[in-house]
């Protein structure tokens, strides 16, 4: 079982999802990342010629009305960057929705078992 001690148990992690985005817009960081240009809540954002695609990994996906896509990732992240790959193969909206509905549909239980919430002694 892949994670880290928790407690008297383990905390599970999942296998990364990713998906293949093409980059359309980007966003000057602040502070720190001043340099670097990113998904940021303030501050000018710029269109760019699409033509990079990026295999992002993320934790889930969710439905969202900030975003005009209608989708936000939880904690993405840039996974590689497939220079071979052309924009007409990356992933689709779409296909996001449908992952959203998928994961809606066979989310896990929050409960667990009764064995792993007795006391380790």
């Amino acid at each position: 079982m892949s994670g880290r001690l928790k407690g008297p148990c383990f905390k599970p992690k999942r296998d990364e999802l990713t998906v293949d985005c093409v980059l359309m817009c980007a966003q000057r960081g602040y502070g720190e990342r001043s340099s670097f240009h990113s998904d940021r809540r303030f501050g000018p954002v710029r269109a760019v010629a699409p033509g990079l695609v990026l295999d992002i990994a993320f934790h889930s996906l969710h439905r969202s009305t900030r975003h005009k896509s209608g989708v936000a990732m939880r904690f993405p992240r840039v996974h590689r960057i497939p220079r071979d790959k052309p924009t007409a193969e990356a992933d689709e909206l779409d296909r996001l929705t449908r992952l959203i509905d998928d994961e809606n549909r066979h989310a896990p239980t929050r409960a667990w078992p009764a064995e792993l919430m007795q006391p380790a002694r």
